[in-house]
């Protein structure tokens, strides 16, 4: 089953080609802005070089969001055309979801509950708890630092996330992880294996309106 992933609204942009839990191809920037592009470039360029055409493909996944307005409505607006031009299952994951399984891909079951941060570049941040599985627990909000506390109703967690910082203090609390679009391959292929695509329709997750100024008027 040959899928292909990708991620354009958190950790710059990630691009990766799988089969049977075997990594093809990947790329990988850090860049933060420029997705529109270089996302289906970069698409063109991993499929070549694995020699995958459009017509293996049996899956594509994408993150939703939360996560930059711009890069989120980019991987959003490729992975439904690709769905309309291919029919095939197209399936969108939270991004906070995302990166909660590239923990537990990582490490493992953890020794206590997991809290997931993402930067919202404003004063807020987007955070959502997950059990040591990376199993949702609570549902995911964009709040403040001095709402943490609230927020977490006096559990002790792991922290991760690009956010993670905001809050985690010490590396015994802060989990190190870069998440990459591999991880969503793998995602892809474990959601395939179990569940039906219906559970993750390819909407975007904002959690709150963008930042928009209006052009003053003269």
């Amino acid at each position: 089953m040959t899928i292909l992933a990708f991620e354009t609204a958190n950790f710059g942009a990630s691009v990766a080609l799988s089969n049977a839990q075997k990594i093809l191809a990947c790329d990988e920037t850090l860049e933060e802005r420029g997705q529109d592009g270089s996302l289906i470039p970069t698409i063109l360029s991993i499929m070549h070089k694995s020699n995958v055409n459009f017509q293996d493909l049996r899956a594509i996944i994408t993150t939703t969001g939360p996560g930059s307005f711009t890069g989120l409505r980019v991987g959003l607006t490729v992975a439904k055309g690709f769905s309309f031009c291919l029919r095939v299952p197209v399936l969108g994951i939270s991004s906070l979801e995302w990166v909660a399984f590239s923990v537990f891909r990582k490490y493992g079951p953890l020794p206590s509950k997991l809290l997931i941060v993402l930067e919202s570049r404003r004063e807020d941040l987007f955070v959502q708890l997950f059990d040591s599985h990376a199993q949702v627990i609570k549902k995911a909000v964009n709040i403040k630092k001095s709402d943490l506390d609230q927020y977490l109703e006096g559990e002790k967690v792991l922290f991760a996330g690009n956010g993670a910082h905001h809050w985690a203090q010490n590396s015994e609390v802060m989990l190190n992880i870069h998440p990459h679009a591999l991880d969503l391959a793998f995602q892809a292929e474990k959601i395939l294996e179990t569940q039906t695509t219906q559970n993750y329709p390819l909407s975007a997750f904002y959690l709150r309106s963008a930042d928009v100024t209006l052009a003053s008027i003269k």
